[in-house]
Order: C-alpha cells, then sequence, then structure tokens
C-alpha cells in the first residue's frame, strides 16, 4: 500500500496520522478520478500525480486541504 520512500516520510512527520492520512486522500481521489477503484497497485498509485506546491513549474491535478483544526484532511483530483 505505501512504498518504502513515503513510509518513511509519513514515520519523520511531526504528525504522522495526518501524514498517512493525507498520503491516503491523495491516493482515494486519483483512483476515483481515473475510475479505477482499490483494484490497482497501491503502492504506484501517486508515481504520475504530485501534489501541488510552490516550487513546481505545472499545476498539480492533485489539491489536498487540511481543515485549520486538523480534524479533517480531503484531496481533490481533476486530472
Amino acid at each position: 500500500m505505501i512504498n518504502k520512500f513515503l513510509f518513511h516520510g509519513i514515520g519523520r512527520s511531526d504528525r504522522p496520522d495526518i501524514a498517512f492520512i493525507r498520503l491516503w486522500t491523495m491516493k482515494e481521489a486519483v483512483l476515483k478520478c481515473t475510475g479505477e477503484g482499490i483494484g490497482r497497485d497501491l503502492k504506484n498509485v501517486l508515481k504520475n500525480f504530485r501534489e501541488s506546491s510552490p516550487t513546481t513549474h505545472r499545476p498539480s491535478p492533485i489539491t489536498t486541504v487540511e481543515s485549520p483544526d486538523g480534524r479533517y484532511v480531503y484531496s481533490i483530483c481533476n486530472g
């Protein structure tokens, strides 16, 4: 479900619970957008999709938002 690189990133996060939920909602959004469902290899779902960030020069089809109180995380894929 999670490749080694992403697993270590979650473990090093200040909030591993939120990091995992961000990752999961991103994968879920991509699978819903592509219509593939969870039958696909979940380790490679995000291989061709990246979250938007100020350092990227092209917009990402995935947007992830965390509520100010940290209780909710959701991702939208429009790619």
